[in-house]
């Protein structure tokens, strides 16, 4: 008789190997996929921060003969230094093409974010902003929902289920933050 020496795999396991490997891989791109979402995402809470900062900052400095209070901060150079500024529709353009707008008027401040997808509306919407007295934060509403959500309620911050409901599925949700003007 003769004496089959064998030495590797067969067929089969390695079909088997490259079976689990490739379901391996595919969870992991997932997983990537969504850390780099969350990472996306508070990029996005920090760089809305910074510019309620700056907006607050300068609205103590607000020289009314600007028509617009975006522009004004533009032109003082108060915005995140990694978004652009869209001169014909004046807006800043941030993340993901997300757009930021400022407006002011009776002593308040109110951010518009616009061209938001559902995952970030609703993740703006559940954040903690501070309250008047921390971070002159007083309301936000979402995609031109007529009651806002004041800062010192018992609805704020909004719950998972509230911004569910009121985040719809498109990429063009709207959330309008109002803070204090000058503090």
């Amino acid at each position: 008789m003769l004496k089959r020496n064998e030495k590797g795999r067969s067929m089969i396991e390695m079909l088997g190997v490259l079976t689990i490997i490739g379901v391996l891989s595919v969870g992991g791109l997932h997983v990537i996929n969504r850390m780099q979402d969350e990472q996306k995402s508070t990029r996005m809470v920090s760089e809305l921060s910074e510019l309620a900062r700056y907006a607050k900052k300068m609205a103590c400095q607000y020289d009314s003969g600007y028509s617009d209070y975006t522009i004004y901060l533009y032109k003082q150079n108060a915005y995140p230094g990694t978004w652009s500024f869209d001169k014909q529709n004046t807006k800043f353009i941030g993340v993901l093409g997300t757009t930021y707008s400022i407006s002011s008027a009776d002593g308040k401040l109110t951010v518009t974010v616009g061209k938001l997808p559902e995952e970030f509306c609703m993740r703006l919407a559940t954040s903690d902003w501070g309250g008047p007295q921390s971070s002159g934060f007083l309301s936000i509403s979402l995609n031109n929902d007529e009651t806002p959500v004041k800062a010192n309620s018992a609805q704020y911050p909004m719950s998972f289920e509230a911004a569910a409901t009121k985040c719809n599925k498109k990429t063009d949700n709207v959330i309008y933050l109002v803070y204090q003007g000058c503090i």
